[in-house]
């Protein structure tokens, strides 16, 4: 692959139409799996402070102490974050206790090891 087919790709992922900030997060943990988001994956996240119910979110919570990616459902001024992992459990807070930083545009996958550390 060229260089400038990188770049370009790069480009795509990172450039939002909307004109909104996009940024990268590794994902650390296994609550997403359920929505092929994998401990070690990198999302593309889009700045969206009201993304639309059942989206892919990013939070901070604790007052930015803990960072969370769930899917987002409103209910009576609090936000439910539903993880897609049946061995986590989901979050019910008081919306002002949830600051949403975006919602995931894109999932990256890196190429995963084969067992028995063979080259591939």
């Amino acid at each position: 692959m060229a260089t400038d087919e990188a770049h370009s790709l790069a480009s795509e992922l990172l450039a939002a139409r909307s004109g909104r900030r996009r940024y990268l997060l590794r994902v650390v943990g296994q609550s997403m799996v359920g929505a092929r988001i994998e401990d070690g994956d990198l999302l593309v996240i889009e700045e969206d402070e009201a993304p639309p119910e059942g989206a892919v979110i990013v939070a901070l919570l604790r007052g930015g102490e803990e960072v969370t990616v769930k899917r987002i459902y409103r209910e009576d001024g609090k936000l439910r974050l539903r993880p897609e992992n049946g061995d986590h459990e989901e979050l019910v807070l008081p919306a002002e206790d949830v600051r949403v930083q975006g919602r995931v545009v894109y999932v990256i996958h890196p190429p995963r090891k084969k067992a028995g550390g063979g080259a591939a």
